[in-house]
């Protein structure tokens, strides 16, 4: 298989993309931060599809699939599927709340946890039943899992696309976009 991403020259706009999700995050702002995300992960989902492809857009399954492949690897700190990512995506984008039609699909809701999430077992409250309406719900901290997965699955995505020199040179950037941000688990950079 050719490199996906032949003639696009920088894709500096991921990491422009990365710097806003560290920005928002850093400043608490929870909505702009998932919006950057899933935006995010549809260009990449877009991007990972074969050149001769690109006409169309990148759906649910190629979403879905990126998430896979990219994100949720055995190692991964996440607990959820891609289709609740999927859902969570949806849902979110198109009403800003956590309902999506993909809960009729088995996808289960997201609830996002930000800041210090050990002192606060939000999950442990859902798993009680203290939500009515969401005991199915899985909770998935902002920083320290979502945006921690993304940016290993962007650079695990650009690894497998480039070789040599520009490989070298797309990791340092995420590597720096990385350093600057609050994501900073002692096991990053035994990653990168």
């Amino acid at each position: 298989m050719g490199n996906k991403l032949e003639g696009i020259e920088q894709p500096s706009f991921i990491t422009d993309m990365i710097d806003g999700i560290r920005l928002c995050s850093i400043q608490n702002f929870t909505q702009p931060t998932l919006t950057l995300i899933y935006t995010l992960i549809d260009i990449l989902a877009w991007l990972d599809l074969e050149p001769s492809n690109r006409n169309n857009m990148a759906g649910g399954h190629e979403f879905q699939r990126w998430i896979k492949v990219y994100m949720l690897r055995s190692e991964t700190r996440l607990k959820c599927m891609p289709l609740d990512l999927w859902g969570a995506r949806c849902a979110f984008l198109h009403t800003g709340t956590t309902k999506s039609d993909s809960l009729k699909k088995g996808a289960r809701r997201i609830l996002y946890a930000t800041g210090d999430y050990e002192k606060f077992p939000l999950q442990t409250l859902v798993d009680q039943g203290r939500f009515p309406g969401y005991e199915s719900a899985i909770v998935v901290h902002l920083e320290k899992e979502l945006i921690f997965e993304l940016i290993k699955g962007i650079y695990t995505f650009f690894a497998s696309q480039f070789h040599g020199t520009k490989a070298a040179g797309i990791r340092y950037k995420i590597k720096m976009q990385v350093n600057r941000s609050k994501i900073t688990p002692q096991n990053l950079a035994a990653i990168i």
